[in-house]
Protein backbone atom coordinates (compact mmCIF):
# COMPACT_ATOMS: atom_id res chain seq x y z
CA UNK A 1 0.00 0.00 0.00
CA UNK A 2 1.60 2.62 -1.16
CA UNK A 3 -0.10 6.19 0.04
CA UNK A 4 1.11 4.55 3.88
CA UNK A 5 5.02 4.84 3.03
CA UNK A 6 5.10 8.05 3.88
CA UNK A 7 3.58 8.17 7.14
CA UNK A 8 5.67 5.19 8.43
CA UNK A 9 8.43 7.08 9.45
CA UNK A 10 6.97 10.34 10.88
CA UNK A 11 4.97 7.40 13.31
CA UNK A 12 8.37 6.15 13.77
CA UNK A 13 9.86 9.49 15.00
CA UNK A 14 6.74 9.84 17.34
CA UNK A 15 7.61 6.97 19.41
CA UNK A 16 10.71 7.32 19.63
CA UNK A 17 9.63 10.86 21.23
CA UNK A 18 7.41 9.28 22.93
CA UNK A 19 10.22 7.07 25.05
CA UNK A 20 11.00 7.67 28.64
CA UNK A 21 13.26 10.52 28.96
CA UNK A 22 16.86 9.40 30.92
CA UNK A 23 16.45 9.88 34.71
CA UNK A 24 16.60 13.39 36.08
CA UNK A 25 15.50 15.37 38.55
CA UNK A 26 11.85 16.70 37.02
CA UNK A 27 9.00 18.34 38.83
CA UNK A 28 5.57 16.23 38.24
CA UNK A 29 3.48 17.69 35.93
CA UNK A 30 0.28 19.85 37.10
CA UNK A 31 -2.45 17.25 36.80
CA UNK A 32 -4.52 19.64 34.18
CA UNK A 33 -1.85 18.96 31.96
CA UNK A 34 -1.56 16.12 29.91
CA UNK A 35 2.27 14.79 29.85
CA UNK A 36 4.30 14.55 26.66
CA UNK A 37 3.98 10.98 26.27
CA UNK A 38 -0.27 10.99 26.75
CA UNK A 39 -0.27 13.86 24.11
CA UNK A 40 1.63 11.72 21.74
CA UNK A 41 -0.30 8.89 22.24
CA UNK A 42 -3.46 11.07 21.47
CA UNK A 43 -1.95 12.19 18.44
CA UNK A 44 -1.09 9.04 17.08
CA UNK A 45 -5.06 7.63 17.91
CA UNK A 46 -5.54 10.97 15.31
CA UNK A 47 -3.55 9.76 13.06
CA UNK A 48 -5.11 6.32 13.25
CA UNK A 49 -8.61 7.30 13.17
CA UNK A 50 -7.62 9.65 10.02
CA UNK A 51 -6.28 6.33 8.25
CA UNK A 52 -9.41 4.25 9.51
CA UNK A 53 -11.84 6.85 7.26
CA UNK A 54 -9.92 7.36 4.55
CA UNK A 55 -9.81 3.22 3.75
CA UNK A 56 -13.28 3.44 4.65
CA UNK A 57 -13.57 5.95 1.42
CA UNK A 58 -11.53 3.89 -0.87
CA UNK A 59 -14.22 2.42 -3.29
CA UNK A 60 -14.93 -1.29 -3.07
CA UNK A 61 -15.40 -3.64 -6.02
CA UNK A 62 -16.25 -6.93 -7.21
CA UNK A 63 -14.83 -10.07 -8.34
CA UNK A 64 -13.29 -8.96 -11.89
CA UNK A 65 -16.37 -10.69 -14.80
CA UNK A 66 -15.68 -11.41 -18.45
CA UNK A 67 -18.13 -10.38 -20.91
CA UNK A 68 -18.50 -12.57 -23.94
CA UNK A 69 -16.78 -9.90 -26.03
CA UNK A 70 -13.94 -10.44 -23.94
CA UNK A 71 -14.25 -7.31 -21.94
CA UNK A 72 -13.67 -7.42 -18.26
CA UNK A 73 -15.73 -5.92 -16.12
CA UNK A 74 -15.27 -4.43 -12.49
CA UNK A 75 -18.96 -3.30 -10.62
CA UNK A 76 -17.74 -1.02 -7.63
CA UNK A 77 -20.04 -1.82 -4.63
CA UNK A 78 -21.95 0.42 -2.86
CA UNK A 79 -21.10 0.56 0.98
CA UNK A 80 -23.09 -1.84 3.23
CA UNK A 81 -23.85 -3.73 -0.20
CA UNK A 82 -23.23 -7.81 -0.07
CA UNK A 83 -20.68 -8.73 -2.18
CA UNK A 84 -22.35 -10.64 -5.45
CA UNK A 85 -22.15 -14.63 -5.82
CA UNK A 86 -18.77 -15.73 -7.56
CA UNK A 87 -18.66 -16.72 -11.01
CA UNK A 88 -19.64 -20.63 -12.14
CA UNK A 89 -15.69 -22.45 -12.40
CA UNK A 90 -14.34 -22.54 -15.94
CA UNK A 91 -15.10 -25.79 -16.61
CA UNK A 92 -18.91 -25.18 -15.99
CA UNK A 93 -21.26 -24.99 -18.85
CA UNK A 94 -21.27 -21.18 -20.06
CA UNK A 95 -18.40 -19.92 -17.23
CA UNK A 96 -15.45 -18.02 -17.62
CA UNK A 97 -13.47 -17.28 -14.53
CA UNK A 98 -10.08 -14.81 -14.56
Amino acid sequence: MRPLLPVLPLCAAVLVMAAPPALRAEEPAAPSQPTPQEQTLQGLDLILQGLKRMIEQVPLYGPPELAPNGDIILRRLSPGEPPPAPPPPADAPGGTRL
